[in-house]
């Protein structure tokens, strides 16, 4: 789909997915129904081969907080301690704010990148 200022979107993931690699910080990357709106884009990532180092969890519900993204978290290679969380992406309206409030819901510090989330139409 369109996405509205999605160059700026696209920039501010290189960036963040830059940073946090530099940092070795967890990269958790999700995909809303890939069959229909397609895989994540490549160049979200700095370098592109990033995204194919690291799963891309498939998902049909809005949050990100899936049964096995919440395996995931509990892993030691994220952390079960991790309590802060940074978002951004795509369906801003929707997605991103699901999964701020699921993890809000569960005590967690939640951080959303202003330039990295968007929708179809401004926000």
């Amino acid at each position: 789909p369109l996405i509205h200022k999605s160059d700026t979107v696209v920039r501010t993931a290189q960036f963040m997915t830059s940073v946090a690699k530099a940092l070795e910080i967890p990269i958790i990357t999700t995909q809303q129904y890939t069959k229909v709106f397609g895989p994540t884009v490549a160049d979200c990532f700095a370098d592109p081969s990033d995204l194919e180092a690291r799963p891309a969890f498939e998902k049909k519900l809005f949050s990100m907080m899936t049964p096995e993204v919440r395996d995931h978290l509990s892993s030691e290679s994220v952390g079960p301690d991790r309590k802060s969380f940074v978002l951004f992406g795509i369906e801003a309206h929707v997605c991103v704010q699901q999964t701020a409030l699921d993890l809000l819901e569960e005590g967690n510090d939640v951080h959303v990148i202003v330039d990295g989330v968007s929708s179809q139409r401004p926000l």
